[in-house]
């Protein structure tokens, strides 16, 4: 819903011919890209809770979850994890998806923007997020290292990244450099050089 919404944020007023009117606007401009980032995001951040409640509810009643402060390797699948307990593993891993759903939205609102065109959006966010994945399964190892879906998921990228603090401050620098930088050249297209 929330990607739905971001691929589309600016690409209908742009499709229609609004931007125009609104890019008119001396004042409203930049307010207006502020406005729709955080419409974006707060409705990702609100889904986001939604379903990580709905997640850890699964997860609690289909697997044997030992108590909050045990060590997260009592469960099985995270004997390799570093010492922390169940408590500080989940706080990690709602941070790593809520980051991957923070970005993914930005880019697609920053995309929309570019682009224009809502199929364009879509696509090109899915080819760039989902090719890493089909090479992973194809066989290319190293396509894990690229592969979005990975963060989105938390799990298997934290398991990834167990005993790498290196792996996971780059993979985080990059996609916020990346996000920062094509959202900075989004709000060059719609602010322009001024804004109020």
């Amino acid at each position: 819903v929330a990607s739905s919404l971001a691929a589309d944020v600016f690409a209908n007023e742009i499709r229609g011919g609004i931007h125009n009117i609104l890019k008119a606007t001396g004042k409203g401009r930049w307010r207006l890209f502020l406005a729709k980032y955080a419409a974006v995001l707060t409705l990702a951040t609100v889904l986001f809770a939604a379903f990580t409640a709905i997640d850890l509810n699964a997860a609690m009643k289909s697997f044997e979850f030992p108590a909050w402060d045990a060590p997260v390797q009592s469960l099985t699948m995270f004997g390799s994890q570093p010492s922390m307990t169940v408590a500080q593993f989940v706080a990690l891993w709602i941070a790593v998806k809520w980051l991957a759903v923070v970005l993914l939205v930005t880019a697609l609102t920053g995309i929309s923007l570019l682009s224009g065109k809502v199929l364009n959006t879509m696509a090109i966010v899915a080819t760039v997020t989902l090719m890493p994945f089909l090479l992973r399964r194809f066989g290319l190892a190293v396509a894990q290292y690229f592969d979005f879906t990975y963060l989105l998921e938390g799990t298997s990228f934290l398991t990834t990244a167990a005993g790498s603090a290196l792996y996971l401050t780059l993979t985080v620098a990059v996609l916020v450099a990346a996000i920062t930088i094509l959202t900075w050249l989004a709000k060059q297209m719609w602010v322009g050089h001024k804004h109020s």
